[in-house]
């Protein structure tokens, strides 16, 4: 089935691919020039495919963040806003996904049998996933209340001059992290979190379009509102997955969602083009990224632009 493929819509996923890690790179340019920097794109680009690569090769998909916060510290940032600007784009990122699961939320009631108990567990998901970014939201603004107690806990300890001059280095940096997200989130100030929460949203379209280009490749043809929907379900299982990548997590997802919608020949097909593109590829190009970043950044050389 592989082989009966269309190759003008194996080549759209590619380029919809490549889209999706160049609005992802805005994301962070756009808070970035928020703080007063200009980050470099190039390196930005590079840096996110070495965030898809440590993202995917690590538990939780938690491994880009640390990554990120580094290069952006190479950049010129200092840490505490290096993280802000990781840390609002997460939300920026989470936000955008959590109105597709929205948007995936209501598609799909209409389809699913009255009462069907997927439906209100999907539905009530849905409501903790938005309340968890309200409870985090929260928590980061407050950050500056921890200041206090660390420094009450690292009194004892301020003799040693090396535990004191990492002590003053950690509050230095919460600080600077919360009047990073100040200036990002003030007021007259939220249009650099809405303009990075709108490329988000790009990045998600550009993302769950690559399924949809591989279905249309193999000739499905079902309503394109209902396979997108059903897209957004398939990746969350994945993203909420202990896993690496996702692994099984998402083949399962995919199964889970397209089982009834794909005839029974086409489903492998597809899972296997799908995770050829959003995740072997990925992993394959965001390896060579990092091999390359972290060979610039050996020699000095963290500020391309």
């Amino acid at each position: 089935m592989i082989r009966q493929a269309r190759p003008s819509f194996l080549i759209l996923c590619m380029v919809l691919l490549v889209a999706s890690w160049l609005a992802d790179a805005m994301r962070f340019k756009v808070l970035g020039r928020g703080l007063g920097h200009e980050l470099g794109f190039g390196t930005l680009v590079a840096t996110i495919m070495m965030g898809n690569f440590l993202t995917l090769a690590t538990p939780f998909m938690a491994g880009g963040a640390p990554a990120l916060i580094y290069v952006l510290f190479r950049q010129g940032l200092a840490a505490g806003q290096a993280s802000a600007v990781v840390v609002l784009g997460g939300v920026a990122s989470q936000l955008a996904l959590a109105g597709f699961n929205l948007c995936a939320a209501v598609t799909l009631a209409s389809q699913l049998p009255p009462g069907a108990w997927l439906g209100r567990a999907y539905v009530v998901f849905v409501l903790l996933y938005f309340g968890g970014l309200a409870l985090f939201a929260w928590a980061a603004l407050r950050v500056e209340a921890l200041r206090p107690r660390l420094e009450a806990r690292l009194a004892g300890a301020r003799s040693r001059s090396w535990w004191s001059r990492l002590a003053g280095t950690i509050l230095d940096m919460l600080a600077d992290f919360r009047r990073s997200l100040i200036q990002l989130t003030g007021p007259g100030r939220r249009a650099h979190l809405g303009r990075a929460v709108g490329w988000a949203v790009l990045y998600f379209l550009l993302y769950f379009g690559v399924g949809l280009s591989v279905m249309r490749s193999l000739g499905v043809s079902g309503n394109t509102v209902t396979l997108f929907a059903w897209q957004v379900v398939a990746a969350t299982i994945a993203l909420f997955t202990p896993s690496p990548g996702g692994s099984g997590a998402a083949e399962f997802g995919a199964m889970f969602a397209f089982g009834s919608l794909l005839p029974a020949g086409v489903l492998p097909a597809f899972i296997i083009l799908w995770r050829l593109f959003t995740f072997h590829l990925n992993l394959l190009l965001g390896g060579i990224a990092t091999a390359i970043l972290a060979g610039r950044m050996s020699v000095g050389g963290g500020d391309q632009k």
